[in-house]
């Protein structure tokens, strides 16, 4: 019997486990707003993320998830992967069930 999820499985296991992170996806979620931040930016927006933005930013990098680009002393980041959107405005959008 294979247990090896295949390939698309595997990949969004990733995705959905790179986006766990309440920090990951202030980030993401900043970008879909904004379109492009720099690191200031960003972590002016999303909170508790002075010490370790720059290490969630680098794993963002390294899955292609948002791309940078260097602006004078900083980098500006926006998202690489259009994905994203749907994905994140789904998980973030109230269900039709909730009570206020």
């Amino acid at each position: 019997m294979d247990t090896e999820p295949d390939a698309d499985t595997a990949e969004a296991a990733t995705l959905f486990g790179l986006l766990g992170h309440p920090i990951r996806l202030g980030v993401v979620r900043a970008l879909l707003d904004a379109h492009e931040l720099t690191v200031r930016e960003l972590n002016d927006r999303i909170p508790g993320s002075d010490n370790s933005l720059s290490q969630h930013l680098v794993k963002l990098r390294l899955f292609k998830l948002v791309t940078s680009r260097r602006v004078g002393t900083t980098y500006a980041y926006r998202l690489a992967d259009e994905r994203l959107a749907a994905i994140v405005a789904a998980a973030l959008r109230p269900s039709s069930g909730a009570s206020a």
